[in-house]
């Protein structure tokens, strides 16, 4: 029996793994709404995230039954088989969630436990089935198939109910309340708070009590027989203190309905999910505990599963603590929920996601059916519809503006909080990260928050993180299988080698994340300056954090090249990205400044023409030199010789000592600077024009492959025209 005390070991540190990544997934579901509202300080939304989560976990008692009893029967095996497919489950959970977390997709970590407990129920049940020479017909007798569909459906249909709710609410309350609603919510908000704040209350307080393992079986029927009562009394309560509040304070109360709907989220989701990330690991416990009753542990059918086990109120407190410390320390959570507020916000922006043949097809679709409706509606209509959704110019910095309005907030976290209360209440685990993140996107394409300029790349961005969704069902269930079958037939020694190699995996997509987030010139979104000043002072700072950047980039492409190192080329391939990516920033802001600053002299607009240039300039030719190195050896054409190695190596050296003088004269500029820097571009630039010449001697002399002439001469001819963009660039920061 010793080897299934560690066991219950490696389950007890896997749920806490699990709990850890978990959240860091679905902290998404709660936190973006009011997040991206910015309705509060980050501490204060994950205070009141946190106090949700603490109290939510009491009410998942219920749901506990699902991962053990609702996929398979657990009376038709026996202890150790049971160890098999949990322990099987919890390794594929853990990495499969952190992997999503370090790429930044939200997933479903309902699919995934649903999955993963299915393909490892599949593969003990076939081993066993093939142990004692039955056929695969009898797979029937161990898989509880139809409570298993009820909840793969339960959770489609909600992806679907969610995304139309979720529209059809906001469409309705925009055409009501507009953009400018501060004055309209004045007569009636009151009525649209309360009955936001009374569906909240009723479906997590009341139907979400029956679950909750503090409250004794009279006190929830008590609630249940007063339901309608208590409905009630919350409308008219909310809408008497919401009126009050209007004539007594400023503060806007949509921030209490996001707030308290904040908190109601997590709520719901601590009791809906938890049973994802301690679930499979509790019922393993109970089955342990189980077998110590019986003559024969190992050896008896573990039929005392299949009633109803109450999970101890202090193990879910202190799971709650968990997920509580991790949402406050986690910086993938923080990665995660960038993705759904890119994909939500109502302005223009950097769009994280390309466009694709998908989405482009999707978006003329779209556009066709909007313009076959607006054929047949009748001209008011359609003017008085275009006039409630009119948007107003707001005078609020580019920092401090929230990604979308506390409207359209209120609503996505009321109508997601209402859907997954519900089915909690009837012990169906859908999805808390389909759901929050549908009603997010149908209230975003309610509220024309995609645009021509924008929907193709969000669209792409929904069709991304639903492939992800339908990838996680088909990578849970295979590889829980896989690693069911290796447990199964290897036995400990197998166990010690999936857990090393877990641990392995971890261990390198933690430095993944970690690599990600300092490759990234930092960044992102700043205050609007105030002047041209501070204009030049960030884009001094930024221009030295990207010549940096292209100063790497191009030194070790070029190593790559000479080393004839696929994985060195590969990589700068992929950092290109990157670095485009934040070139475009420094362009988009550059032209945010001369559109929002009051001056408008011909310097700034010549300087900010000619910066535009020059840094679509230094993308190109960088682009090409890191781009055909790759793609050189990616197609296994043949390596440069010793002769072009070389000549290319003075280059690569001058042209490095070249960015190392323009950061250290960037940081101590002084009169005449220019002059020696264009001087030195000048020297470097008749050295490659005299290398040129010789390597088109050497190509006549010798029987050299065209393609390695060419790419030599492709990085020569480059690399003169990146010393001249930089050069441009450097008289222009100063």
């Amino acid at each position: 029996m010793e080897i299934y005390y560690f066991i219950m070991g490696i389950l007890v540190l896997l749920a806490v793994l699990d709990l850890t990544v978990g959240i860091s997934n679905d902290a998404v579901n709660f936190l973006n709404s009011a997040i991206g509202a910015n309705v509060a300080p980050r501490h204060i939304i994950l205070i009141i995230a946190s106090l949700g989560i603490l109290a939510g976990v009491t009410f998942s008692g219920g749901m506990m039954e699902v991962a053990r009893k609702g996929i398979f029967f657990p009376g038709k095996f026996f202890m150790p088989e049971l160890m098999i497919i949990f322990l099987g489950v919890m390794l594929t959970d853990v990495l499969l969630l952190d992997t999503f977390n370090t790429v930044g997709l939200p997933t479903s970590t309902t699919v995934s436990i649903v999955f993963e407990l299915l393909g490892a129920a599949v593969a003990l049940s076939i081993a066993k089935i093939m142990q004692m020479d039955g056929n695969l017909g009898q797979l029937g007798e161990y898989i509880n198939s139809g409570r298993a569909l009820v909840i793969i459906m339960g959770i489609l249909l909600s992806v679907v109910v969610a995304f139309t709710v979720g529209g059809i609410s906001m469409f309705f309350t925009r055409l009501v309340f507009t953009f400018e609603y501060k004055q309209r919510l004045k007569r009636y908000g009151a009525i649209f708070g309360s009955v936001a704040l009374t569906a909240i209350v009723f479906f997590i307080l009341i139907k979400g009590a029956k679950g909750a393992t503090f409250m004794t079986a009279d006190m929830k029927q008590t609630i249940s027989d007063n339901s309608l009562m208590i409905m009630v009394i919350s409308f008219v309560f909310w809408t008497v203190f919401l009126k009050i509040w209007q004539m007594v304070s400023s503060f806007d109360f949509l921030k209490i309905v996001i707030l308290v709907g904040t908190f109601a989220l997590a709520m719901a989701f601590a009791a809906n999910d938890l049973v994802n990330f301690i679930g499979v690991p509790m019922a393993g416990i109970h089955a342990f505990i189980l077998a110590q009753t019986l003559d024969s542990p190992t050896t008896t059918l573990m039929t005392g599963l299949e009633g109803k086990v109450q999970t101890e109120t202090i193990l879910l407190l202190l799971a709650g603590v968990i997920m509580v410390i991790t949402l406050w320390l986690s910086r993938k959570a923080r990665t995660v929920t960038k993705t759904e507020i890119n994909l939500a916000r109502q302005d223009e922006g950097e769009e994280r996601f390309g466009s694709t043949l998908m989405s482009r097809v999707l978006v003329r679709a779209n556009n066709s059916f909007v313009k076959g409706i607006s054929s047949i509606t009748p001209a008011p209509i359609q003017k008085f519809v275009s006039s409630r959704f009119a948007q107003v110019t707001s005078d609020i910095k580019k920092k401090e503006k929230p990604a979308f309005d506390l409207l359209r907030a209120s609503v996505n976290l009321s109508v997601a909080s209402v859907i997954i209360s519900f089915a909690t209440s009837l012990k169906l685990p859908l999805s808390t990260t389909y759901v929050t993140f549908m009603v997010a996107m149908g209230s975003s394409l309610a509220d024309r928050a995609w645009g021509r300029e924008s929907a193709v790349y969000r669209v792409n961005g929904v069709l991304t993180v639903v492939a992800g969704w339908f990838a996680t069902a088909l990578i849970a269930f295979t590889v829980a299988m896989i690693m069911t079958f290796i447990i199964f037939y290897t036995g400990t020694t197998g166990i010690i080698v999936l857990i090393l190699l877990s641990a392995w995996t971890l261990w390198k997509l933690h430095l993944r994340h970690k690599e990600k987030d300092e490759s990234q010139i930092e960044d992102t979104d700043r205050e609007t300056p105030d002047d041209t000043s501070q204009a030049i002072e960030y884009y001094t700072k930024r221009q030295i954090k990207t010549i940096k950047f292209l100063g790497d980039l191009y030194s070790n492409s070029v190593h790559g090249l000479f080393e004839g190192d696929l994985k060195i080329l590969k990589d700068q391939f992929k950092s290109l990205k990157n670095f485009e990516t934040n070139i475009n920033k420094l362009i988009k802001a550059a032209l945010q400044d001369v559109r929002d600053f009051e001056e408008d002299s011909n310097l700034m607009h010549d300087n900010t023409a000619l910066g535009i240039t020059t840094a679509n300039n230094i993308l190109f030719s960088l682009k090409e030199i890191v781009t055909s190195n790759f793609k050189h050896f990616d197609n296994q054409h043949t390596p440069l010789t010793e002769e072009q190695i070389g000549m290319l190596k003075p280059v690569s050296d001058h042209f490095a000592g070249f960015i190392d003088r323009l950061l250290k004269d960037y940081n101590n500029y002084e009169e005449g600077s220019y002059d020696s820097m264009r001087k030195a571009s000048k020297e470097i630039r008749k050295e490659i024009r005299g290398i040129k010449k010789k390597m088109l001697k050497l190509m006549k002399q010798s029987d050299l492959k065209t393609r390695q002439t060419l790419l030599s001469l492709h990085i020569l001819e480059h690399s003169e025209q990146l010393l001249v963009s930089l050069t441009q660039l450097y008289k222009i920061g100063h």
